[in-house]
């Protein structure tokens, strides 16, 4: 600070002074009049703190000739000067600034405005964002200090609603007087598809959004009720006095319902939906059983499809725990590799020739043995873990067929690979299929990536991105599961696809609902009017293989033709294909029975 007070016993300005410091600040004179503010300070409403000087415009930076400045005005209006307390924010043994948090609307005593002289026994000096200096007793700020702390530790500082410290005082003081006062409820709400849309506008939008979402939430509740926000965009209620779980549905649904009109963030509108699990405590509930009940319920809402809400039961608690061991088995499995390929024909229907297979992965237990996808692809998927699992099956199967090339001259079959939502949307996903394919040396056109119609629809400015990234490399796309993500076929129509498959869901009820039939036979018609290759999945009887040829379908897979092959039977099944003309049927006469059994095999 020496070349401050060197300037200003040079003749500067206080503003030319001031106008050197790094934190804005106003410049006082002795005696509080404003002498000048400088313009960083009046630019600036969260400013940090305020430097006094004298009235000869000399920086008070000595503590002892701050603290004599304070007796004498102390002294000046008749009070006792009993020493001074101050709470400053940026100090050293020799310099002080004084803190300009408090403002002086809220707590301090004007000069000419004191209460009796008693009340100063311990002061402090403060400032407001106008240049006003004046005292308060150290208590009285202290009080107000230890208020507005307390207050900031049990609520959220972006919507100003409680936080989970006070929901969980809240909830465990209605579990202690449940049997006095009635039931309550436990409400845990999560904003559905939030990442997504968060990624899509920006962070500062997502608060944004997030705000409006908890003046929604106050708009709704009843005036017992208790909303908080538990962290990133989930919420929870405790709804207080009811009669029974009709009161608490009925205040999840008044959510819903609410949420229907559009959020306004940054001047457009978004739609936001929200999965709400509800729990009525039961004897035996502690503050930590009843929050799990409550996420349980909100999961199964959202793995149900969102917007809505559902009640917790204890086919719940089991399933949740089910669940539980799944993710753990899983990150031992990803881990030790304990995965294995399997590889499903996929067949030329009019002349039963083997065009390619699909891959699949199935889990490996030491004592279970072999785990179906349908038991942890789930699982996989809400925790982010599918994109390795991919990886792993993706890698393997692109090494098995590099050897096909390379061995036994293999060029003119397909690979099929299934790639995740979650690989569709992140780089990495897209990583490892070039990784695969670099390091087993096939040729990118005879790999093909197979997405779900559901997977697109999550984002479909995303995925038409990554899409066309990997046609760009000469990788063929499939879009799997066709007919179950309610996506519009003008969508569909400018995605850039090679095959079209069609659900084993309407392939399989063909033969005994017309209406299956239909939709099948119309998108059969669809692949075909856009020059794709349409693939009919779940063939399982000659009635079924039929109907496809009469529609005009050219490809299909299924427990007719064969069941899903370890890389070893798949292998046999090549070579034999090779010997027999390329005719599946003939290698494997015995899966040729037209009452064959519909068991399937989970893809």
């Amino acid at each position: 600070m020496d070349h401050l007070e060197e300037a200003a016993s040079s003749g500067l300005a206080i503003t030319q002074i001031v106008g050197q410091l790094i934190e804005p600040v106003a410049v006082l004179p002795e005696n509080s009049t404003c002498l000048d503010v400088d313009s960083a300070f009046a630019q600036a409403p969260d400013a940090t703190g305020l430097i006094l000087t004298t009235s000869a415009g000399f920086l008070l930076i000595d503590r002892r000739e701050f603290e004599t400045q304070v007796a004498r005005r102390l002294e000046s209006e008749g009070m006792d000067y009993l020493g001074t307390h101050v709470l400053d924010v940026i100090s050293t043994a020799d310099t002080l600034v004084i803190p300009a948090w408090v403002s002086l609307d809220e707590a301090y005593l004007r000069m000419g405005e004191r209460p009796p002289s008693s009340r100063y026994k311990d002061v402090i000096v403060l400032n407001d964002k106008s240049g006003s200096v004046g005292l308060i007793p150290a208590a009285t700020l202290l009080d107000e200090v230890a208020r507005a702390n307390a207050r900031e530790a049990l609520h959220d500082p972006l919507t100003g609603l409680a936080n989970r410290a006070l929901l969980l005082e809240w909830v465990e003081h209605g579990l202690s007087r449940r049997q006095a006062a009635g039931e309550f409820a436990l409400l845990f709400i999560d904003l559905d598809r939030f990442k997504i849309i968060n990624d899509s506008i920006g962070h500062a939008a997502g608060d944004e959004l997030l705000i409006g979402f908890a003046e929604r939430l106050m708009q709704v509740v009843r005036p017992t009720d208790a909303a908080t926000r538990l962290g990133g965009d989930e919420f929870a209620l405790l709804l207080d006095g009811i009669t029974g779980p009709d009161d608490a549905g009925e205040v999840a649904q008044r959510l819903l319902d609410s949420l229907r009109q559009p959020l306004i963030v940054e001047g457009r509108e978004v739609v936001q939906t929200a999965s709400i699990g509800i729990v009525i405590p039961e004897a035996g509930d502690d503050v930590t059983s009843l929050l799990r009940k409550a996420d349980v319920a909100m999961y199964d809402a959202k793995r149900a499809g969102g917007n809505r809400y559902h009640f917790f039961d204890g086919a719940l608690a089991e399933a949740a725990d089910r669940r539980l061991e799944i993710e753990i088995w899983l990150h031992h499995a990803i881990e030790e590799k304990n995965f294995e390929v399997y590889y499903h024909p996929i067949v030329e229907l009019d002349s039963l020739r083997l065009r390619g297979f699909e891959a699949l992965v199935r889990g490996r237990d030491p004592v279970r043995g072999l785990i179906p996808p349908g038991e942890f692809l789930g699982v996989a998927e809400e925790t982010g873990m599918i994109v390795e699992i991919d990886r792993f099956a993706t890698r393997e199967a692109c090494l098995l067929l590099g050897e096909w090339q390379q061995d036994h001259g293999a060029g003119e079959i397909t690979l099929s690979v299934n790639l995740s939502p979650q690989g569709l949307n992140r780089g990495d996903g897209l990583a490892g299929i070039y990784s695969a394919i670099k390091e087993s040396g096939i040729d990118p056109h005879s790999l093909q990536v197979e997405v779900t119609e559901t997977a697109i629809v999550r984002n479909l400015q995303r995925a038409s991105e990554s899409l066309q990234t990997l046609r760009d490399r000469g990788i063929k796309i499939a879009i799997d599961d066709f007919g179950t993500g309610y996506s519009s076929m003008a969508q569909l129509s400018r995605l850039p696809f090679d095959t079209l498959k069609v659900d084993r869901t309407f392939v399989s009820r063909m033969s005994e609902n017309t209406s299956d039939a239909a939709i099948v036979r119309l998108m059969v018609a669809f692949a075909r009017a856009l020059d794709l290759d349409a693939v009919a999945e779940g063939i399982e009887t000659v009635e079924d293989l039929d109907i496809l040829r009469n529609m005009g379908c050219i490809n299909g897979q299924g427990y007719l033709f064969a069941k899903p092959l370890n890389s070893r039977d798949a292998t046999e099944l090549l070579l034999a294909t090779q010997r027999n003309g390329g005719s599946i049927l003939m290698s494997t006469p015995a899966t040729n029975q037209p009452n064959q059994s519909k068991q399937r095999a989970a893809a």
